[in-house]
């Protein structure tokens, strides 16, 4: 028997207050709240020695941040058992039913228990917490996994009698008295309402413990990258988490396996390497770095990019941008490596594209990069990111913290509400002005990310300008034109303060959107943005049809700043003198899980194992006619690079090789 014997009740025939079936249930979770918090800090007392730069008030917003994840995965590992509780039903209080409920309740968490006890000595050989993709990685060889299992279990003997000792503890919840309904006294009717209210109010507030505490629209569910807010280095994060959770949350996303098209790592570099070399820093003062991410700006909709649509007459929905790409140095045939905005930040500040999953959502989010932000700011700088949406939303504000901007200004921070579009954040023309002022107030040099909200569905502009900005064929382009009246005004007031001169200003979208021209529908099409690096000087002019891309822009600003040492970034840099035979390239991700490359003339089509189509874009842009026969040097020689790609990408995520160690170049796989 799992349960005592039936207590005798006071003579009065009341129960204690502990024996009450709401009360009960809240002091397990409670318990199990308290038994994570044990976990973590047993998992920081093994592994202490990876966490050597940890500051105690880092452990101890670790430890508040940690209740967050804990919440949420012990709510997902007793779903069963916390609604089975709760169904507004009788029988959920008679002993039978309890007693089942009982195992259910040991079982789940002896397993979630397990999990994180196993971590703490396994922790040491894959240096983050265990996701899917561990299990992934040994589903044809489930007699290693439990071979590893219990090594770790017997060489970490601390941690199995640790694991035991929470058994005890769990056995001991499921053996308290047998609970009783509180309600149970009530008729069928008052019953049933009773508990269907309380049945639906407590599943609303678990939803919310799930979702991370957050039930707002603009608040995406947290994920094991949110683990970086809470501590100042991203591989500070797994004492963050908990392993249950980075499971769970990881289950659906796939993960990667490793490639193995070339037989050795000079062969692999010697068609693609994504080590980029240290380069000195130009004499002078160091330039501020402004980086605008413009929500939806499509190259569709803007008119320098499209001087041949129309005969020649099409103008656009972006004037002020057209006018300061003939000022920069305008890349006309841009692209963006990923389709959504939660895509777009790890592909422009950290050269990293959304390679088969987003970076920010995939199971490697926690690994260490080598972001524009932290390699600044060991040079100095100071790091800021601007979006005007609500805190947190999209994830965004533990990311760029993962990613080593100092500090984040959200709509929390611009506090002033009455300037909320009531729908996505503070409208662009406000937000940019709050921009260029605080600019003003920071510390030279500096590095600065702006991401838009205003040219985004539901598509409005403020009142005062309804009918000002002319409308196209879709929605988005008459916000797109309000977001560069926008974009006007900021620069007119950036001109008068004294960073300007100073700054290299960096523009691009987070993807297009909306597209409705046949040409912008087609496979290359629908990815392409604007890239500009402008200076004021007029140092930085022309234009560029070669191909480029989101992940570029990395390696290009350090080629204009330097480069202390050398790091890992996934793009090109596009001021260096391309060879003839190794053109620029982009690499984009398309749906169903091919990728297609861009290079030259050419756009190759592959879906993994083979050629799927090779195209000459330029000239066949709803490509039309598949070249592979015809060009089959081309398609060798871009099948033979998208190939290394690939292998870097899958290798260096898998082992966690996004940085460069000092004075190594991190070239060898780990074994």
């Amino acid at each position: 028997m799992i349960f005592r014997r039936k207590r005798s009740a006071p003579a009065t025939g009341a129960r204690g207050w502990w024996e009450n079936l709401y009360t009960g249930l809240t002091l397990r979770l409670a318990a199990l709240m308290a038994l994570y918090s044990l976990c973590r800090i047993a998992f920081y007392l093994f592994n202490r020695r990876f966490f050597a730069d940890m500051t105690g008030g880092e452990l101890a917003r670790a430890m508040a941040g940690g209740l967050i994840f804990d919440v949420s995965a012990i709510g997902y590992l007793n779903l069963i058992w916390i609604q089975a509780n709760l169904v507004p039903l009788r029988i959920r209080s008679g002993p039978g039913f309890q007693r089942v409920l009982g195992w259910v309740f040991f079982l789940t968490n002896a397993l979630g228990l397990a999990a994180n006890c196993l971590d703490m000595g396994y922790y040491p050989f894959a240096l983050r917490r265990t996701t899917a993709a561990f299990f992934k990685e040994f589903s044809h060889e489930g007699g290693k996994l439990v071979e590893l299992s219990g090594g770790v279990l017997l060489f970490g003997w601390p941690m199995a009698l640790l694991w035991i000792a929470l058994l005890v503890v769990i056995w001991r919840l499921i053996r308290s008295p047998r609970r009783h309904d509180p309600l149970a006294s009530l008729r069928p009717g008052p019953y049933r309402l009773a508990t269907t209210v309380l049945w639906l109010g407590l599943t609303f507030l678990l939803t919310i413990g799930l979702r991370g505490g957050t039930f707002s629209r603009f608040n995406r569910p947290i994920t094991v990258s949110n683990a970086t807010a809470y501590v100042d280095k991203p591989q500070h994060a797994a004492v963050v988490l908990n392993t249950p959770f980075s499971i769970l949350r990881t289950l659906r996303q796939p993960a990667l396996e490793k490639a193995h098209y070339f037989g050795s790592e000079a062969e692999l570099a010697s068609v693609y390497d994504p080590v980029h070399p240290a380069r000195p820093a130009p004499p002078g003062a160091p330039l501020n770095v402004v980086v605008l991410v413009l929500e939806s700006f499509g190259a569709e909709h803007i008119g320098a990019l499209n001087p041949q649509l129309d005969g020649g007459t099409y103008k656009g929905f972006t004037p002020f941008l057209d006018g300061l790409m003939g000022q920069g140095l305008n890349f006309t045939n841009a692209f963006a490596n990923g389709t959504k905005s939660i895509d777009a930040l790890p592909s422009v500040v950290t050269s990293i594209p959304a390679v088969f999953e987003s970076f920010v959502l995939s199971n490697y989010s926690t690994n260490r990069i080598d972001g524009l932000a932290a390699l600044l700011h060991r040079r100095g700088y100071e790091t800021l990111f601007f979006h005007g949406a609500p805190n947190g939303s999209m994830g965004l504000e533990a990311f760029t913290h993962g990613a080593g901007y100092d500090r984040y200004f959200g709509m929390r921070e611009y506090g002033h509400d009455a300037d909320f579009d009531g729908s996505w954040g503070i409208w662009d023309e406000e937000f940019f002005q709050f921009f260029a002022r605080k600019l003003g107030e920071a510390k030279q040099p500096f590095l600065a990310t702006i991401f838009s909200v205003s040219s985004h569905h539901p598509y409005k502009v403020p009142e005062r300008y309804r009918g000002k900005f002319p409308k196209g064929p879709v929605e988005v382009e008459e916000t797109m034109a309000y977001t560069d009246f926008a974009l006007r005004r900021m620069f007119a007031t950036m001109a008068t303060l004294p960073y300007f001169d100073r700054t290299l200003f960096v523009i691009t979208s987070d993807h297009a959107s909306m597209q409705y021209r046949p040409e912008y529908q087609a496979l290359v099409g629908r990815f392409r943005v604007p890239i500009l690096l402008y200076r004021p000087d007029g140092s930085l002019r022309g234009q560029d049809s070669q191909p480029a891309q989101q992940i570029d822009i990395l390696p290009t600003v350090m080629h204009l700043l330097g480069s202390e040492r050398e790091y890992v970034a996934f793009g090109n840099d596009l001021l260096d003198q391309v060879e003839p035979a190794r053109p620029r390239f982009a690499v984009l991700y398309t749906d169903g899980g091919m990728l297609q490359l861009v290079q030259g003339d050419y756009a190759l089509h592959w879906d993994g194992r083979r050629v799927v189509g090779l195209y000459q874009y330029r000239n066949d842009p709803l490509l039309q006619h598949d070249l592979s026969a015809a060009q089959p040097d081309v398609r060798a020689r871009m099948e033979r690079l998208v190939q290394a790609f690939v292998q870097q990408f899958k290798g260096r995520m898998i082992d966690d090789r996004l940085t460069v160690p000092l004075g190594a170049r991190a070239a060898v796989a780990p074994k």
